[in-house]
């Protein structure tokens, strides 16, 4: 299994998606935590299970939840790039995390 970091500015989406869930409802904001880790899992086992989404980009969905990991993985490890949601704001963290 790849051993993975995040983006600093993913850290922060992520982050902030689990407060907002736990705003609304907390037992939502662990399901969301134990989702994110699950595809996770998928991403360091098959790099490439995650659609391409230009170059050496890869998007992996979030089940059961509106969002989506972005990565870029090399033959060591993986990193996630952002975490983005489904329905706002396509495609923004691209010029700024290449």
């Amino acid at each position: 299994m790849l051993p993975h970091s995040w983006h600093p500015r993913a850290v922060v989406e992520f982050e902030s998606a689990i407060e907002w869930h736990i705003a609304q409802e907390t037992g939502r904001a662990s399901n969301l935590v134990t989702a994110v880790a699950a595809a996770l899992e998928q991403i360091a086992q098959f790099p490439e299970s995650g659609r391409s989404v230009g170059g050496d980009l890869r998007a992996k969905e979030v089940s059961h939840f509106p969002y989506t990991l972005f990565y870029r993985s090399d033959p060591t490890a993986f990193e996630v790039l952002a975490f983005a949601h489904q329905h706002r704001r396509p495609g923004y963290w691209r010029s700024e995390r290449r």
